[in-house]
This record gives C-alpha cells, structure tokens and sequence, in this order.
C-alpha cells in the first residue's frame, strides 16, 4: 500500500505521518528512509526490492518526492511506484506542498488530504479592531479543529499580508482577485502604525513561547492579544 500524507494543514498532516512510522516502529517493522529531492530510482529498487536481514517486514519511507522540482528522474520514480503490486512493502510519503494537478497519481494509493477548516479562514477574514466578543468566540472555535501554534502562525501570516496591503498592494498581486480584494478591504479597518504595532506583538509571544518567558500557554497569551486588538 502506497500512502500519500499531504494538504496544506502540514501540522496535522506531519502529526499523522510520525504516527504513522511510530505504529510501524512498535510493530519492529524495518524503515528506510529517503529525501525524495535526492532519491534515485536505483535507490528505490534496491531498498524495495532486497530481502531484510533479519527477515523483518518492511516499509518505505519518502519525504518531498512530489514537491522536488521536475526531472526525468523523478519521473521514472513514480512511474515505478505505479507498477507496484501486492508483493511490494509498503511505502509511506510525506508532502509539505500540495501535489501539482499535473503529476499522476494511481488510483489506488491512499491519499491523505489534510486541509484546514473553514472556521479557521473565516476567523482570519472577520478580524478586526472593536469586536473583541466576535475575535475570541472565533479564535475558540478554530481551537476545537486546529492547534494553538498553527492558528498563531496562520495569524502572524495575516498581518504581514494586511500590512503589505495596507503599505504597498503590489506586493499581493500573485494572489487571486478575490483573496487580495478581501484583504484590502480589511486592511482598511486597521491604521497602518496599528498593524505594524500587532505585528511586533505577536512576534514577541513568539519569542516568549520559545524561550518560556511568560506562565501563559499560547492560547492564553492569543486571547489576551486579541482581548487589545
């Protein structure tokens, strides 16, 4: 079985991928590992197609095949993996990207699609100074799906994107129409000097998280940022 950890929400889906090579690890499944970027499709029969000393099972283990810039290589890679059959040990890959439309994939590989929740992207476009109830009833609601750190660092995001629209828009014309038309509009809500203020304060809850400077866990410290936005 060809398992494929992928999505935009990396957090969860690197979480479920670790579990994943821990199951095995308990199971004493032998695991090779490979950096797709630099994998050979030598490599991969070898490793594939070679007995286990120890007469173990064994399971593949490949990070950033598909996000690897394009190469006959890596080509021939994935069309291997393609004529694989039930005699092949299982393999395990891990994108930090989403998979380009392009590439084909067999039908029968498990893909495991992480994405985020949309409480997550409505509390992003919603906030805004003066609605501290709204702010922190959106924030919790984000918290049942999604962990702390990655709501912090999707909120840190949104401000340097409100910023750049608020200082200089060009800077987010690579994005839709409508994401950079919705961002514009928010950014109208916030003075410029406020943003940047924000900004910096939420890059020194960062360092305090990091360094234990503060007796608030994260969750905490983020109410008490938007309780003042």
């Amino acid at each position: 079985m060809i398992k494929i950890y992928v999505g935009e929400n990396i957090v969860l889906s690197r979480k479920a991928f670790l579990d994943e090579i821990e199951s095995l690890k308990n199971k004493k499944v032998e695991l090779i590992s490979f950096e797709g970027k630099r994998l050979t499709l030598s490599e991969l029969i070898l490793a594939t197609e070679s007995k286990s000393l120890f007469k173990q099972d064994k399971a593949i283990v490949i990070e950033n095949l598909f996000s690897s810039l394009k190469s006959k290589e890596k080509d021939k890679i994935i069309k291997y993996l393609a004529s694989t059959n039930n005699d092949f040990p299982d393999v395990l890959i891990w994108e930090p990207k989403e998979i380009a439309k392009s590439v084909s994939l067999n039908k029968n590989w498990q893909i495991k699609l992480y994405k985020f929740s949309s409480f997550l992207f409505n509390f992003l476009d919603q906030l805004k100074p003066g609605s501290t109830a709204k702010n922190i009833t959106n924030f919790h609601q984000c918290l049942k799906s999604e962990p702390a750190e990655m709501v912090f660092s999707m909120i840190i995001r949104q401000f340097r994107l409100l910023i750049l629209a608020k200082d200089n828009d060009r800077y987010l014309n690579k994005m839709a129409p409508w994401q950079k038309s919705k961002l514009l509009s928010q950014a109208k809500l916030f003075p410029l000097h406020d943003l940047k203020q924000n900004y910096r304060r939420l890059l020194e809850i960062d360092f305090r998280q990091k360094t234990s400077g503060t007796p608030f866990d994260l969750s905490s410290e983020l109410d008490l940022f938007l309780s003042d936005l």
